[in-house]
């Protein structure tokens, strides 16, 4: 069919998809920041699947930060960026990223605040919070967002940035709507979020962090370069500069400002060793380079800050063995820090190895005995990888767990994991349909939602759910898994047997430049 370019309805029904596309740059661009910041087994993208309309763009960036979260831990501009959007997407998760991120980042302020209000926002009955109206206003927008309702997100956004309790967020939800609608190009949306940054300089890192997101690290630099003096002398300008020339690669530059303080206080010693086993790396003397990460180490073994931008710096040049050597060593040496769990357990699952994954998931359990969602990946793991005779303890405890947090998603699915092993497939899935339909479209849950849809023989439904599920970003078990699925939702009839759990093995942890095996913590930890 010719298009009419002289038809109003037409011409606005092209906007109207244009500005859909522009809007899953957002989607694109966290890939990016994926393969610019961790390990290179972690560069791919979270989805495959079709992306539709406003609602479908929404919960596919939510589910594909989860899987970003999986694979790139440490890197405080993806965990602002991830938290920023799940807030938006109404998912209490926000909460977990932002303690993440204050906990890389003890010194900020800004995290802080951020912590609280979202605390705030998820935490507290609206009658108690003093920004009902903003609150009310952000979830009306969000809701119209969903429905493709533009008129009334529009109205919705327009009037939330008008107040005064307005944050950056607010206006990026907005011009969200804009390229939903088909109002605003990405370059006119930029320009104003780049004015609302410029009037608030506490904004400048998260502006900076979207620009580098968007794969746009020259315009970060140019616009940071064009800041009035009053903004350069903020501490936060040398943070935001600093993760501009780290995107960038401009490391000579990018030193200066770490060394100040721009990522926290760092033992000077310890930068200068992590940085010549940088510059060693591009002659291969890989034993010299373990022996001066472990004094680096050592040189900050009493400070925690320093561990996290040694940490930072491993994530972000991609060495997976001296990520996981740095969060061993803050784990030992400072075990208060229990981010370093979530992260540690991260970086094993990017890189499929799943003994080590168990171990740590195991330390963290112990550490935080309250938390039901690593309680729940525990018993996963071990239903996973254990034969059901040696399972009856995790067994137990999903039970215990589901009777008093029912509404966990992890628990949930790992009960229903365990009632699809015990060939209870109804049971399983009237346990998973009772996530909401966005938790379910989790790239870590929506594997098992096709797994038990295939088994019941609602193979159409199952073949929709398991096309949107990349095999990269799942351990080798669960590939296992994800093969039984794909075969019983071709089939007329799923299969009857339950495939024996592989042996789990050991996978290489992604290229690093040094050959050497990890040492044992005591080794690095003195």
């Amino acid at each position: 069919m010719i298009f009419d370019t002289q038809n109003p309805r037409m011409r606005l029904a092209l906007r109207v998809v244009v500005g859909l596309i522009i809007a899953l740059v957002i989607a694109v661009a966290y890939p990016w920041i994926r393969d610019r910041y961790s390990a290179p087994s972690a560069s791919r993208s979270p989805a495959t699947h079709p992306i539709k309309g406003a609602q479908t763009t929404i919960d596919f960036v939510t589910g594909s930060l989860m899987a970003f979260q999986a694979n790139s831990p440490g890197t405080p501009a993806a965990l602002r960026l991830s938290a920023d959007f799940l807030e938006q997407a109404g998912d209490s998760r926000a909460i977990l990223v932002r303690a993440r991120l204050l906990a890389l980042q003890p010194e900020s302020g800004v995290n802080r605040l951020e912590l609280a209000a979202t605390k705030r926002r998820f935490q507290e009955p609206e009658a108690t919070d003093s920004n009902v109206p903003a609150n009310d206003l952000r979830k009306r927008t969000e809701t119209a967002l969903r429905a493709n309702d533009f008129p009334t997100a529009t109205a919705s956004a327009d009037a939330l940035c008008a107040t005064s309790r307005a944050t950056f967020s607010d206006h990026f939800l907005r011009m969200q709507v804009g390229l939903a609608a088909g109002r605003l190009t990405l370059d006119e949306s930029l320009a104003a979020l780049e004015k609302r940054a410029r009037a608030h300089p506490e904004d400048t890192a998260e502006f900076t962090g979207w620009l580098i997101a968007l794969g746009r690290t020259s315009q970060a630099l140019d616009w940071l370069a064009r800041l009035p003096v009053s903004t350069l002398k903020l501490p936060i300008f040398e943070s935001a500069r600093a993760d501009a020339l780290a995107a960038a690669g401009l490391w000579d530059d990018a030193r200066g400002p770490i060394s100040r303080g721009a990522w926290g206080a760092v033992p000077p010693d310890a930068l200068q060793l992590a940085f010549s086993v940088r510059l060693l790396d591009r002659q291969t003397r890989s034993q010299l380079q373990q022996d001066l990460w472990n004094e680096a180490l050592r040189a900050s073994a009493k400070s925690l800050t320093g561990l996290q931008i040694l940490n930072r710096l491993a994530v972000t040049w991609s060495w997976g063995p001296e990520t996981a050597t740095t969060l061993l060593v803050i784990i030992r040496q400072h075990p208060s820090a229990t981010w370093a769990y979530a992260a540690l357990a991260d970086h094993y699952a990017a890189g499929k190895d799943t003994p080590n994954l168990k171990g740590v998931i195991a330390l963290w359990r112990e550490a935080e005995p309250a938390r039901n969602d690593v309680e729940a990946r525990w018993a996963r793991l071990q239903l996973l990888t254990e034969p059901p005779i040696l399972t009856g303890s995790a067994q137990a405890s999903l039970a215990r767990l589901h009777a008093a947090d029912h509404a966990n998603p992890d628990v949930t699915t790992s009960l229903a994991l365990l009632r699809w092993q015990q060939k209870k497939v109804p049971e399983a899935l009237v346990l998973l349909e009772t996530l909401p339909a966005i938790t379910r479209r989790r790239p870590d849950i929506a594997l098992y939602n096709g797994l038990f849809l295939s088994a019941a023989g609602r193979r159409a439904e199952a073949r929709e759910v398991l096309s949107g599920v990349d095999p990269d970003n799942l351990l080798r078990e669960e590939v296992a898994l994800l093969q039984t699925a794909n075969q019983a939702s071709r089939e007329p009839k799923a299969p009857s047997v339950i495939p024996p759990r592989p042996s789990p093995k050991p996978s290489p942890v992604p290229a690093r430049p040094s050959t050497q095996p990890i040492p044992p913590i005591e080794d690095v930890a003195k």
